[in-house]
């Protein structure tokens, strides 16, 4: 799949270049994956598969403005990609004009990153589930190959391969106290030290309660609960629409 998928994209630029007029400028992202996937209760797998998407998406603006297109599923042949492309020229003079549209005119070509398959996922699945035991593991495994890709009718050809595995893990208790774990690309070898890491930490929750009062004092942050609090603060705690919806974290503080 992949060697088909470098072929189409490395033909895009041709393609797109034969389908504009006057001071068109025709953009097109490409993006595919072949993922696998499990998702894990009680440290047992109860559903698996494989997730195989493509996506092309088109851009057609001029000097003014832009009008975009995607479609999903098979990606488009040359003259399905010419009906596309017809059908945004009708909407463009439609389209206010935007005057922050900046297009690259500079041609580029480039190639980046490396294809990762899934080799060990079926190992690191197993692996997974043998390292919790009789713990109460839920979680998700991902591993697969993805491609990104924006070609132009001016020459860009820009490729991006990637992928990887990852998982998403948490060990529960009977009182739903929870720890939880995210590693990209984890080694085999590290997986038990990491469930045994999670176990540790979850005895830590175990504890009795303790009430404590308003004041100032010493916290210390796990990684993951720092990625979390940076995560949550990012999503959509700067946004305008955010702010201006009181749906921010930075709302208070914004205020």
């Amino acid at each position: 799949m992949m060697a088909t998928i470098d072929k189409y994209i490395k033909a895009l630029p041709e393609v797109l270049s034969a389908l504009v007029c006057d001071d068109e400028r025709l953009y097109a992202k490409v993006y595919q994956e072949e993922t696998q996937y499990a998702r894990l209760t009680q440290a047992l797998v109860n559903q698996s598969g494989g997730i195989f998407q493509e996506q092309l998406t088109l851009f057609l603006g001029n000097d003014q403005a832009m009008v975009s297109m995607s479609v999903e599923g098979d990606l488009p042949s040359p003259d399905q990609i010419r009906g596309l492309v017809q059908a945004l020229r009708e909407d463009l003079p439609h389209v206010p004009r935007d005057p922050w549209l900046n297009l690259s005119e500079v041609p580029e070509q480039m190639e980046t990153g490396n294809i990762h398959g899934s080799m060990q996922f079926d190992e690191l699945v197993n692996t997974l589930c043998e390292s919790a035991g009789k713990q109460y593991l839920v979680g998700l495994v991902l591993s697969g190959p993805q491609v990104f890709a924006v070609c132009s009718s001016l020459g860009h050809c820009l490729i991006h391969r990637g992928g990887g595995s990852s998982i998403d893990v948490s060990i529960f208790d009977a009182d739903y106290n929870a720890v939880k774990r995210v590693r990209r690309d984890p080694d085999l070898v590290d997986i038990l030290p990491l469930v045994n890491g999670m176990s540790q930490d979850l005895k830590a929750l175990q504890r009795p309660a303790v009430n404590i009062k308003a004041g100032t004092y010493r916290a210390w942050l796990s990684a993951e609960a720092l990625g979390e609090l940076l995560g949550t603060i990012s999503w959509n705690g700067f946004s305008v629409d955010s702010i201006r919806s009181g749906s921010s974290p930075l709302n208070k503080l914004y205020n």
